[in-house]
This record gives structure tokens, C-alpha cells and sequence, in this order.
């Protein structure tokens, strides 16, 4: 096997980590030759990778310092899509859409991969999202409802999914929070 795709692979390990939350943000990743132990690899791969994952800002590296966490999601993926949301509110629309439809395959995969760490994850997230519901505090809900959603997508295991449902965590928690007030301020049917 070639020294890049080892490098690629490490790479993916260590994406997964972090999408996991294994290492919080601002936090500062084992030492390199441990790492590279842990992970049976040699010290050139694991550097590889290390530049990939710097190169999509999850990564910082301090001279002398060690690598840091920045941040558990590629860099400039939903920027473009929240400052549009906020232009023209009626896109809450187009997110529900795209909502069902990721929604749908992360709970499909999940019932196909969950662990049972997941599952008392997931159930931990659904009962604090019920516990909150219709107390008045729509935002504290919405934080509750997306997280529960995004317990769902971490059981997939499904990295590209789990990425983009995190890159959207901003406007899902919106839309949620936009639907959840337009939902109180509708006149009750009996």
C-alpha cells in the first residue's frame, strides 16, 4: 500500500475523532510519536495527514507547541447557505426539504450501525428534548431538537453525512428554532 493512501486513510481515522468529539476543540492532540504508535503507523504518514486536516482547518500547529483542535468540521461549508437563509427567510422551506431527506438516511444507517453507546446516546438527547418541550424556551428546544438529530446522524457512522449534518448544525438549529415559533403562534385546532 502506498505511503499517501496511508496517509489518506490516517487521515479519515483522525476526521472521525474529531467529528466524534474524541478531541475537543482548543484541545492538543497526543504527541506525534505516540500517535503514530496508537496508530501503527510511521511518523510520515501520520505527518501527512496531519497537513491534510490543517490544510481543512480542523487542525493548528504550534511550533514546538504540538497540533491543536480548531474546529470538528471542514471550514466554509455553510456560510454561503445561512447568510442566504437569513436574505430570504422563506428557504426555511428548502432546508426542511433537505432536512427529510438527510434526516431519513442518517436514522436508516443508524438503525443499521448504531452501537449500544449510541443508542443510550440517542435516547439521552430525545429525552431532553422532550423534557424541554413547551416549557417557553423555543431556542433551548430547537439546541435540544438538533442535537437529538445529530445523535442520529453520529450512530450512522457515516462520515460524509455526519460532516454535513454538523456543517448545517447552524441553519438546522434555525429552521428548527423558526419552525418551533411559528408553531406556537398558530391558533390551536380541535
Amino acid at each position: 500500500m502506498s505511503k499517501n493512501r496511508i496517509a489518506d486513510q490516517v487521515a479519515d481515522l483522525l476526521e472521525q475523532r474529531l467529528a466524534s468529539g474524541y478531541w475537543p476543540i482548543g484541545s492538543r492532540l497526543t504527541a506525534e510519536r505516540q500517535l503514530a504508535e496508537e496508530l501503527q503507523v510511521s511518523r510520515s504518514s501520520l505527518r501527512e495527514a496531519l497537513q491534510q486536516l490543517i490544510s481543512k482547518g480542523l487542525l493548528a500547529s504550534r511550533v514546538g507547541g504540538g497540533t491543536y483542535v480548531v474546529s470538528t468540521k471542514p471550514i466554509g461549508f455553510v456560510d454561503p447557505m445561512l447568510s442566504l437563509f437569513k436574505e430570504n427567510p422563506e428557504y426555511r422551506f428548502d432546508v426542511l426539504e433537505i432536512r427529510h431527506a438527510l434526516e431519513g438516511n442518517a436514522a436508516w444507517y443508524a438503525a443499521l450501525r448504531a452501537t449500544e453507546e449510541d443508542k443510550a446516546h440517542i435516547q439521552t438527547c430525545f429525552e431532553r428534548m422532550i423534557q424541554l418541550h413547551g416549557k417557553g424556551n423555543p431556542l433551548e428546544e430547537a439546541q435540544a431538537d438538533a442535537a437529538f438529530h445529530l445523535a442520529i446522524a453520529e450512530a450512522s457512522h457515516n462520515l460524509v453525512l455526519l460532516h454535513v449534518m454538523r456543517s448545517l448544525f447552524d441553519l438546522l438549529q434555525n429552521s428548527i428554532s423558526h419552525s418551533l415559533d411559528k408553531l406556537y403562534t398558530l391558533p390551536v385546532m380541535i
